[in-house]
């Protein structure tokens, strides 16, 4: 059994059941996946939920014409590797057919002896690990296509299916139906490709810029498929025209060459800058090798944007790329910088990455070349003024700098990250208590937002009616309302998606808000306040004041003082005292004032400290508990 569990740790299995379904095989299944999910087939929607597993198992006593119709439902919405139907009429016509044409694995009777059922789970193991083997290996030959410098292209019946990275990165499209649209006149290759007149090889020059191509071409299969591949007779071409960043150094020093020369010349000399966003998030969740061939793929299709001739690039930092525009009007490079960036995070970077980027295009006519150097520091870190960004950098489309709706962009990025199948965290503070768990993005729809979600966090979406979205594939934390929550099965409706301004979850260390009213004193230089705490962690705590107190002790030390609930002592108080640093004042409407102190607790109070956290943890989850309890009853 324990062998068992172990292999199907990589596969996840639904189980679909009647709803007089008593099977003694359910809880067989239930016992040996791990990834294990059940639903009853008359749940009002679960037609239109789209389900992923890689094993469905559909337990049906005595199907009936509504059974029927429902499965075939189940079946059309579904996205699996193997079915199997359990069922006590397993000869049934109306099954047969929906096996064949669903490509059911088989149609077994409910009851199974136990070495039946063993050898069926381990027949059913041996067919998902050879579809993972397969799902793999054309993973691996999709990837030699896709870095292939050779251009790929697949028609059927007449229209474009599928192009390979180059090939789009060359007509500069996003999808492949987009090349039918394309001016073949621009384009002469694309008019070669697409004839498709006979099998064979031919050697063919454009016109335009005399580059000749090797073009093969195949014949229409049955299938009305056929595919064309074509390469620059010199195979050393892309080697040579692909960018190599220059280092910091170099860089620098060809900067100021090109400037020495645009001031005797009067020629256009322009940086553009490209700053990834969440650099940092990628590093953390994908791992350094990750990010190192993701940023010499935003060489490779940042320098496709450009003109024919190659720009001098560099990474001035890990997540910031500067290019060097030479001899370019700055009304056709506004027009590529804005297609860049609408283009960025829908491309197929590695891992599915999807990066959120600052583009700026800056004009150094009025400054020294040390000046400019200084200046891509500054705008690195956001250290600029108003009146310097307006007169040195050149205003682009609105769109790139997020004066749209707010609510649409973080729709357009959790969209990109549901076609990447990318995993994103929802979060919950419950009394300061930081409940989060990994999931996906089961389908957008209408503005509609399904997640799949456990139990403890769909009680608390029931409570807070909103939820925060975290993600490496995310410019910033993302709030969201929760519109419905279904009490039986796992999953969520959310809506209304919105940019934070903060990260919900700053404070790395968990915290906790305290059930009593505690009071606490701050000291700092010659000022005292006597306030009561919020929350409190290991790191810092949050303090409510009922008036203003002075701004003067912002980053100053502070002394804290205050007692926590500890059965051991006296009166059931231990008195704890602290040195801290103030971070934070902030005042409320209701003229009430926080503060933020972080602390630097010693021996033997941080180990009073975490005793009073990890038992006010405890009493949040037994209370998140019983308010489930009662809610999904």
């Amino acid at each position: 059994m324990e062998e068992l569990r172990r292999y199907f740790e990589s596969f996840e299995v639904v189980y679909i059941q009647d709803q007089c379904g008593n099977s003694e095989i359910l809880p067989y299944f239930r016992s040996v996946c791990p990834k294990f999910r059940e639903y009853r087939l008359y749940e009002s929607d679960l037609s239109q939920l789209a389900l992923e597993a890689h094993l469905m198992i559909l337990e049906i006593p005595r199907p009936i014409e509504d059974d029927i119709v429902k499965i075939r439902e189940i079946l059309k919405n579904s996205n699996y590797w193997e079915c199997l139907i359990l069922s006590d009429d397993f000869k049934n016509y109306s099954l047969s057919r929906i096996a064949f044409s669903h490509s059911i694995v088989d149609i077994l009777p409910r009851k199974l002896e136990a070495s039946d059922l063993h050898n069926l789970t381990r027949f059913l193991l041996g067919k998902l690990i050879t579809r993972k083997k397969e799902r793999l290996a054309h993973e691996y030959h999709r990837r030699l296509i896709e870095q292939e410098d050779r251009f790929f292209l697949i028609r059927h019946k007449g229209r474009t299916v599928f192009a390979n990275r180059p090939l789009q990165r060359y007509t500069q499209v996003k999808q492949p139906s987009e090349i039918d649209s394309l001016n073949e006149r621009e384009i002469p290759l694309l008019a070669k490709l697409k004839e498709f007149q006979g099998a064979g090889r031919q050697v063919w020059q454009n016109p335009y810029n005399k580059e000749t191509f090797l073009i093969e071409m195949g014949v229409e299969d049955e299938n009305g498929e056929s595919m064309g591949v074509c390469w620059r007779v010199d195979s050393s071409f892309y080697r040579e025209k692909r960018q190599e960043p220059l280092t910091r150094i170099r860089f620098t020093e060809a900067f100021k060459d090109r400037l020495v020369v645009r001031n005797v010349n009067d020629e256009n000399l322009y940086l553009l800058c490209i700053k990834v966003e969440n650099g940092r998030k990628i590093l953390e969740d994908f791992g350094a090798l990750a990010l190192h061939e993701f940023s010499k793929e935003l060489v490779e299709y940042s320098t496709s944007f450009a003109q024919e001739e190659e720009p001098l690039c560099t990474f001035w930092n890990r997540d910031f790329l500067v290019f060097l525009l030479e001899n370019r009007q700055i009304i056709e490079i506004k027009k590529r910088v804005t297609r860049l960036f609408q283009a960025i995070p829908s491309y197929d970077f590695t891992q599915g990455i999807v990066p959120f980027v600052d583009l700026a295009v800056i004009d150094f006519r009025y400054l020294s070349p040390n000046d400019s150097l200084f200046f891509l520091d500054r705008f690195y870190e956001k250290n600029y003024t108003p009146q310097e960004g307006k007169r040195i950098m050149v205003r682009l489309s609105s769109a790139m700098h997020g004066e749209g709706d707010e609510n649409r962009q973080a729709m357009f990025y959790l969209e990109n990250i549901h076609s990447k199948e990318q995993t994103i965290r929802i979060l919950n503070l419950y009394k300061g208590l930081s409940v989060h768990a990994n999931t996906k993005i089961l389908k957008i729809k209408e503005g509609d937002i399904y997640v799949r979600a456990e139990k403890i966090q769909r009680c608390l979406m029931n409570i807070e009616k909103k939820i925060v979205i975290e993600s490496a594939n995310l410019p910033r934390d993302i709030r969201a309302e929760v519109k419905y929550v279904d009490k039986e099965r796992s999953f969520a409706i959310l809506c209304d998606p919105s940019f934070m301004e903060f990260s919900a979850n700053n404070r790395q260390y968990s915290r906790v808000q305290c059930d009593i009213r505690i009071p606490i004193t701050l000291s700092s230089g010659r000022y005292a306040y006597t306030g009561e705490i919020i929350d409190i962690s290991i790191q810092a705590i949050a303090i409510r004041y009922r008036s203003t107190i002075s701004r003067n002790i912002l980053q100053s030390e502070a002394r804290l003082h205050f007692s926590l609930p500890n059965i051991s002592f006296e009166n059931s108080l231990v008195k704890l005292a602290m040195n801290g640093k103030v971070v934070a004042i902030k005042s409320d409407e209701d003229g009430h004032t926080r503060v933020v102190v972080m602390i630097r607790p010693e021996s033997p109070h941080d180990g009073y400290l975490l005793e009073y956290i990890y038992a006010r943890q405890k009493e949040l989850m037994q209370e998140i508990k019983k308010i489930g309890n009662l809610a999904f009853r």
